[in-house]
Parts: structure tokens; sequence; C-alpha cells
């Protein structure tokens, strides 16, 4: 006798089996797309943070070769490319803040957001026409002691002094307050914030601390005037320091001096400047050499 034909194994899903696996997928989707996002923020903001730390090192690279740092770029709005190159008579007081110049600095013209990336940096360290009088002879101790018109940073509740910082609005606008950046990075004061991005912050910022540039870019030199006491004592006399910021074509004279039986002390100076040592004794400049930086000291007897 045939058995009957089970009609349950011909038929498809019924309408109860399909509400559950729409409600799993649904489940499923709701996990995993904001997961999604998150990853794709995260990669985002990492791709970011890594220009920025490049834009950073290209400007303590034109500071080495240059003597300066560049203004930054004023033209257009800030939230909009500009045309990259610096523009040092807009602005006035001791920060300027506006875009990086890119093109200046052959660099990308935007993040890899297509946004500008933004550049603040103490006037004082872009100073052009005086690259070879005095300021620039102080800039190295001025690395050492930043002044309190100093660029802040609050680095996650630190607060430090910084010569330059550059920064992006990040993935998006996290406090929908207009604009690209986030809280204290765009209330226009000389106060600016870098922490972990939260629902109300995604901004991503890096700085030039102003020691990482006294290491990149200065170093120091104490010269020794020994007194022996020997009748044939060579240098008896006070010996003068004096430095070059253009290859000698300029001097600034008496940076420092080493009396006979003392030392100069520690002079911060510039890395790739000039120091020729005078003893008057003989009317001789007895050395003359470009200082490669690290710590270097000279005797004399």
């Amino acid at each position: 006798m045939a058995k009957p034909v089970n009609q349950r194994s011909f038929s498809g899903f019924t309408i109860l089996e399909m509400a559950i696996v729409m409600a799993i997928m649904g489940l499923l989707a709701g996990a995993l797309i904001p997961l999604a996002k998150s990853v794709y923020e995260s990669r985002k903001a990492s791709d970011i943070d890594n220009q920025l730390k490049q834009a950073r090192e290209v400007l303590l690279a034109s500071y080495r070769a240059m003597g300066y740092l560049p203004c930054p770029d004023m033209t257009g709005a800030l939230d909009a490319i500009g045309d990259g190159t610096e523009d040092c008579s807009v602005g006035g007081g001791t920060i300027l803040a506006g875009k990086l110049p890119y093109a200046d600095l052959s660099f990308s013209p935007n993040d890899s957001t297509g946004r500008p990336i933004r550049y603040v940096v103490l006037r004082q360290f872009t100073e052009h026409s005086t690259v070879t009088n005095a300021l620039r002879r102080t800039r190295c101790e001025i690395l050492k002691n930043l002044p309190s018109t100093a660029i802040l940073v609050n680095d996650t509740g630190n607060i430090v002094r910084v010569p330059f910082l550059v920064f992006s609005g990040g993935p998006e606008d996290r406090d929908l307050a207009g604009g690209l950046a986030d809280g204290d990075n765009r209330d226009g004061d000389a106060t600016y914030e870098k922490k972990p991005s939260d629902d109300n912050f995604d901004d991503i910022l890096e700085y030039g601390s102003a020691y990482q540039m006294y290491q990149s870019c200065c170093g120091t030199i104490v010269v020794v005037n020994v007194n022996s006491g020997s009748i044939n004592e060579q240098y008896d006399q006070t010996l003068r320091i004096d430095q070059s910021f253009d290859g000698g074509a300029s001097w600034i004279t008496s940076i420092g001096t080493a009396p006979d039986g003392n030392s100069s002390g520690e002079l911060d100076i510039e890395v790739g400047s000039m120091i020729r040592i005078y003893d008057p004794q003989s009317g001789q400049f007895i050395a003359n050499f470009v200082f490669g930086g690290g710590k270097k000291t000279l005797v004399f007897d």
C-alpha cells in the first residue's frame, strides 16, 4: 500500500518562519552596521593622524632648512581649501591661525576626508626678515622655556605649551556646532584640545613640542679657557664667541665669552649656524666651524 505523500516537504517557508528569519537578519544588521561604521571611522581617523604626523615632520624639516616656520595660508574660509601659500600679512597678535600652506611645503592640500588641514603657529617662529639677527639667536633659548603667550594644548588633561600645531576636524563634525572643529578647537582662543574621540568630539591634533624642536634644531657648546699658570700659556685673555646664520656673511659678535681660567657656560646654538672663537691676544680666530648639534666642549690652554 502506497504511503501518503508528505505535503509539508514540498512547501516553502511559512509566513511565521519567514518573519523569524527577517527578524534575525534585522538584529544582525542592527549590530553589524554600527560596527562597520566604527571600523570605517577608526581607519579614517588613523589615516588622518598619520597625515598630520607627516605634516609635523615636514614643518620641522622646513624650520631646520630655513630657520623659520611658514605662516598659515589665510585665503578663503577656514573650512575651504586655500591657495596653499603662506600669508604673513594677515592676522595680528602672537599666534597665527589658518590653514597649512601645502603648496609651499609640497604637501597634500587636504586630509583624507578632503578637508583642509588647520595650522597654528607662534608668530615669533615665522619671522622671515629677522632670520639673521638677534631674534634667531635667542630662539633656542625660547624653546627651552616657552613664554606664557605660547599656544596651549590640553593633551588629555595635561596642559602643554607648544610652538606650532596641525589639526583636522576628524571624520565628522561630532559636536554639530558648525564648521569642522569641535569643542575648544573652534572657540578661537589659544587653547586647543587633543583627546580620544567621543560622542561630541572627533578632532585629531598633532603638535611640535618645544623639546622636540630643540632636540632637532638646537644643541649646546661650552668653551673652556684653561689657566695653566704656565709662562707658555697660549690663551691668557678672555676668548670671544661669535655666531653667524648666513654662512659667515654677517656675524653676531660676543654671544658668549670665556675668561682666562673659566668657561663660557652652556650656550644654546642652532644646528647649521657657524661659530667662531676670537683670541684678542693674537688677534686671530682660533676656531671656526659649522655647529652640527648635540653637546660640544672646546678646551683652550
